[in-house]
């Protein structure tokens, strides 16, 4: 990484830590940015957190100390239009959360998945969101279990 990029990283950091005291620290997308485009922003948030779960579509808001911390991660990240979600166990594959990220075709192919295998699961998404995004799921030790992307939405 050049010393440019590790400038810019850094002070996204040293942003964030100090605006995460702010009392009030909304922050809107700029008007450019298409729903897709939020959705996806925001569904690699969440799942760069930790928290993939919170993702909401009704919901694109996220704090300016988020936006600069997860901003700091993906700068000079090889893959940027790549992210990933643990799925521990069968169960989770059937809450309301993973639907937000997946199609429900997506989601019935990932419980025919899950009933031929055990979990956990890592679930891949690359691509632009939307149309060519693919979707593929792992196993224990990466093991490719399936391809459910969505072929006939490109």
């Amino acid at each position: 990484m050049n010393k440019e990029i590790s400038l810019v990283k850094s002070f996204l950091k040293e942003y964030a830590d100090i605006v995460s005291n702010d009392c009030c620290n909304d922050w809107s997308f700029p008007d450019d940015w298409t729903q897709s485009e939020k959705e996806r922003f925001v569904k690699q948030y969440h799942a760069w957190n930790g928290d993939p779960e919170e993702f909401n579509p009704n919901r694109l808001n996220l704090p300016n100390f988020a936006v600069a911390s997860f901003l700091a991660f993906r700068i000079g990240n090889e893959k940027p239009s790549e992210y990933s979600i643990k799925v521990k166990n069968n169960r989770e594959i059937k809450e309301s959360w993973i639907l937000n990220y997946m199609t429900k075709e997506q989601q019935e192919d990932f419980i025919k998945t899950s009933e031929n295998n055990a979990a956990p699961y890592v679930v891949k998404f690359s691509g632009s969101s939307g149309i060519g995004e693919s979707v593929k799921i792992f196993g224990k030790n990466n093991t490719f279990l399936a391809d459910i992307t969505d072929y006939d939405s490109w």
